[in-house]
């Protein structure tokens, strides 16, 4: 046995270690008990530590903690981050960088929001129906509601709609629902192509200059202050197919009426000349009253000599 070495028998039980190196070897394990009694010591100090050791393997990973939120006043990421589940956060979320915020998957926005400039390759929609933008440019709207309308950009209220159906095609509309004014600027604001339906107007037209026709200008009812022709010999053709069997125009220059064509029917025609009964072939003065009445239904043409 080495030196201050000890065997230890069964039916000893305390020994007590004189040498320097505090050192007790258990030869035979069997059935043998050490027992060490402990100095009167509170405090051990270790003057110089040894050197660390190497670190262990990892452990298993652990279960998942209780779900929470982090708050903080303000927390900065760096780097590549991925969150798996709902996030929530409550205030304000910046971000920067050159490829700012890319989302994949339906995106929900509550409340306002603010963006400087959206690119979608889908849909954008709102669930409550409105979509502002300050300033932009669209390619094209689609309305499910066969409406764009328009608003005070300052109280938000609605001024007045575009509106498209089947039957009437595109209708201007007030804020109320009512037809309303379409104004253009000069040239050649408005042409309509030939079709069966022509021009109709529910109410008067007003020009500021000349209205002009290729072909006829017809006035169901109605009176004229002035009519122009282009030639020396015009005629003024006058429709009383509506019901109103009587019309009233003006002499738009120093006239004649020379004779009465029958287009349709055959009406007994009464012309009056401020008031006064006409002969044909009379000098009418212009801006004189011209009334004529016809006994039935019909399309009449007055042949005027300027």
């Amino acid at each position: 046995m080495a030196s201050n070495s000890i065997k230890i028998n069964s039916d000893v039980n305390t020994v007590n270690i004189q040498p320097d190196n505090n050192r007790i070897t258990v030869v035979n394990p069997d059935d043998t008990s050490v027992s060490i009694t402990q100095p009167i010591t509170n405090v051990i100090q270790v003057a110089t530590p040894g050197e660390s050791g190497p670190i262990g393997p990892a452990g298993p990973s652990g279960s998942a903690g209780p779900s929470g939120s982090v708050d903080t006043g303000s927390l900065a990421t760096t780097g590549s981050n991925n969150f798996v589940g709902n996030q929530v956060i409550t205030g304000s979320l910046t971000v920067s960088g050159s490829s700012t915020f890319t989302n994949i998957g339906p995106a929900v926005f509550t409340g306002t929001s603010t963006f400087t400039n959206i690119t979608a390759s889908g849909n954008i929609s709102s669930s409550n129906g409105i979509i502002t933008a300050t300033t932009g440019a669209f390619n094209h709207i689609i309305t499910d509601e066969d409406t764009i309308e328009f608003r005070n950009k300052s109280t938000g209220n609605q001024t007045g709609k575009l509106k498209f159906d089947s039957s009437t095609g595109l209708n201007v509309l007030s804020n109320t629902g009512a037809r309303t004014k379409v104004r253009a600027g000069k040239g050649e604001f408005l042409s309509l192509e030939a079709g069966p339906e022509g021009f109709n107007s529910a109410g008067p037209i007003t020009g500021s200059s000349h209205i002009s026709a290729s072909g006829n200008v017809y006035g169901v009812t109605g009176s004229f202050s002035r009519i122009v022709g282009t030639v020396a010999n015009t005629i003024f053709t006058l429709d009383f197919t509506s019901g109103q069997l009587n019309t009233r125009l003006f002499a738009p220059y120093n006239l004649s009426i020379d004779s009465v064509t029958n287009v349709t029917g055959s009406p007994t025609t009464n012309i009056t000349s401020s008031g006064s009964p006409y002969t044909l072939g009379n000098a009418i003065t212009v801006g004189t009253a011209i009334d004529v009445t016809a006994s039935v239904s019909s399309v009449i043409n007055l042949n005027i000599t300027r």
